[in-house]
């Protein structure tokens, strides 16, 4: 008797783009002692857009991104829409922390 249920067969794992899946979340227990150090800095309000941003970097998103864009990096995705950090990989979005 058949099963009327297939046996599916796992996809192929998809790469981040850029090859690896950057991951900044603080894990829990380092939480404390990160805050302790970040407590003489000044803080920011951020907008929803920028926290959603900053979401998207942390949680490897904007792979293969790890930090807001310097100037150098945002001026070549703007002009070419390539990351030169990553030998020119296709980066057609320019993300960065705005005023």
């Amino acid at each position: 008797m058949e099963s009327r249920y297939q046996q599916l067969t796992p996809a192929p794992t998809v790469l981040p783009h850029g090859g690896k899946l950057v991951d900044l979340v603080v894990p829990q227990d380092k939480v404390s002692a990160i805050k302790q150090d970040a407590a003489p800095y000044p803080s920011l309000v951020l907008t929803h857009r920028q926290l959603c941003d900053l979401e998207l970097l942390m949680n490897g998103g904007f792979s293969p991104l790890t930090q807001f864009m310097n100037q150098r990096t945002y001026n070549s995705v703007v002009e070419s829409m390539t990351f030169p950090e990553h030998n020119d990989l296709l980066f057609p979005m320019p993300v960065t922390l705005d005023p």
